[in-house]
């Protein structure tokens, strides 16, 4: 039942009120909190800056330890190479030193087989010329 303006009866009328007051002391509310927010970041720039310029001094530094990281690694490579060239050579000339010490003994051996042998046949040639 229409009452006032726009048909409206003084309850509704009412209600609105309430929904208004409510959604003022909301917007209020919803305010203090945006400043406390506001404030709250404006105290943190500073910071905020500081940390920023920590983060980049971080970076490079991790940059530089990558750097030298790879340049270590790239080092230790090469010079892996050539311990197991050395390795290598190490080891054919250790068997090429056990061979030719294989082959003065058995020169050794000869020599004195073939002493003993001129040994015998000169005492043979001396006994049958005497």
């Amino acid at each position: 039942m229409p009452h006032g303006a726009w048909g409206r009866s003084k309850r509704d009328w009412r209600t609105c009120g309430l929904t208004l007051t409510r959604t003022e002391s909301d917007l209020r509310a919803a305010r203090a909190r945006m400043e406390i927010a506001i404030e709250s970041l404006a105290a943190l720039e500073p910071k905020r800056s500081v940390l920023e310029q920590e983060r980049e001094r971080l970076r490079s530094e991790q940059a530089a330890a990558r750097t030298t990281a790879q340049a270590v690694q790239t080092a230790a490579r090469e010079l892996a190479v050539r311990v197991e060239s050395r390795r290598t050579a190490h080891a054919t000339t250790t068997t090429t030193l056990e061979r030719v010490q294989k082959q003065l003994e058995g020169l050794a051996m000869r020599r004195d087989v073939t002493g003993r042998a001129a040994r015998g046949w000169r005492g043979a040639a001396r006994g049958a010329a005497g």
